[in-house]
């Protein structure tokens, strides 16, 4: 029996093992999927290493800290600087990012509306990282980072600017520059956990600061439907759930796993049925 597992801080609101164990069912493939909670690489890398597991998932706050110990890196999370998927294969560990594809998969439904254009991703985690990769990939010109801390935005800014097309700039979140940017972007993404269960009350920008007509992406998928997105949309933003993006990454991690094309509609009934249907 192979193991996989979701690891991070917090993962009880993981719809992952749920997901996954489904799609596993499915194919007949011998497999579990568990929710571990651990916020140490160190103790990740202990149950990376053990004989039965194969692979994981991997959120906050590990995306970042277990890169290094990685034997082997894809290009999205070389570029990035982080993990979000763990394939492991003959005792060696593969780290991958499946976030890229993931944001990519959500927002290439607008493409043509936000190519060229300017766009804010808030956060400088693991999630920033990856949305700024997926912005490029989709030919935004210009890419802001706004977090509470201005170092750590500056310093993914160069860390990412020698592999990015775009231009990129960073910012204190809640600063003047910041709003007025904001206010400017056709396209702005929350790469943070605020809004996420249980912190629902809680946003990461006053959709007000928003131009109508900007398309909206929110990384948080519980719950589906979150105040930013809510308040977004109220301001006539265009606004993408992180079902979109959730559900594309897990495909993708599916088939890195077993080889096998993922039950993806399986997968996406799962999804409506535990957090309902997204914004018509």
């Amino acid at each position: 029996m192979k193991r996989y597992y979701v690891l991070g801080d917090p993962v009880a609101h993981s719809l992952s093992p749920e997901l996954h164990q489904t799609a596993f069912r499915e194919i007949g493939w011998p497999a579990t999927y568990e929710a571990m909670r651990i916020g140490s690489h160190t103790e990740a890398l202990e149950v990376l290493r053990s004989p039965d597991v194969y692979g994981a998932s991997v959120t906050i706050p590990l995306k970042v800290p277990l890169c290094p110990f990685m034997d082997e890196l894809d290009q999205w999370a070389e570029i990035t600087g982080a993990v979000n998927t763990v394939v492991k294969r003959d005792k060696r560990l593969h780290g991958l990012n499946t976030d890229v594809h993931g944001v990519i998969g959500a927002l290439t439904v607008h493409g043509e509306r936000i190519q060229r254009g300017t766009a804010c991703v808030l956060g400088s985690g693991g999630a920033a990282r990856a949305v700024g990769i997926a912005l490029d990939q989709l030919g935004l010109s210009r890419i802001w980072f706004l977090a509470r801390s201005p170092d750590r935005a500056e310093a993914l800014v160069r860390e990412l600017q020698p592999n990015i097309e775009a231009e990129l700039q960073a910012a204190k979140l809640g600063s003047k520059k910041a709003e007025h940017t904001l206010g400017q972007s056709n396209v702005v993404c929350n790469a943070t956990p605020l809004g996420m269960h249980p912190r629902t009350r809680e946003t990461p920008v006053d959709a007000a600061l928003l131009q109508p007509g900007c398309v909206v992406f929110d990384a948080v998928y519980v719950p589906r439907k979150t105040l930013f997105l809510e308040q977004s949309r109220s301001r006539g933003c265009l606004v993408v759930d992180g079902v979109k993006m959730f559900l594309q990454q897990a495909a993708q991690q599916f088939m890195l796993w077993t080889d096998v094309d993922p039950p993806i509609e399986t997968m996406e009934k799962v999804l409506d049925m535990r957090l309902g249907a997204g914004f018509s």
